[in-house]
């Protein structure tokens, strides 16, 4: 809800916070991501540090809801920036 109210500012604040959350338990970690997917569309500059934290996150998560939210957010990197496509 945060990432849809929010201006670029308050994100750009929020976005270290809400990348630590990534890791946490699955309910806390599938609304990160799904932040995060709102971060890139307002403040694309911060795809680099959201991208660079996902193959961790990919090969560490067992819950399936997270795993969705988590290719949403690739879906929206590479729609932002196609250089991670690899």
């Amino acid at each position: 809800a945060i990432a849809n109210i929010s201006s670029a500012d308050i994100l750009k604040s929020l976005s270290d916070i809400i990348i630590k959350l990534l890791t946490k338990s699955s309910y806390i970690a599938k609304k990160a991501s799904l932040c995060c997917v709102r971060i890139i569309k307002k403040c694309p500059e911060l795809v680099e540090s959201i991208a660079e934290k996902l193959p961790n996150l990919l090969k560490e998560q067992r819950n399936h809801a997270v795993i969705l939210t988590n290719i949403a957010m690739i879906q929206e990197i590479i729609n932002q920036d196609s250089k991670y496509i690899k």
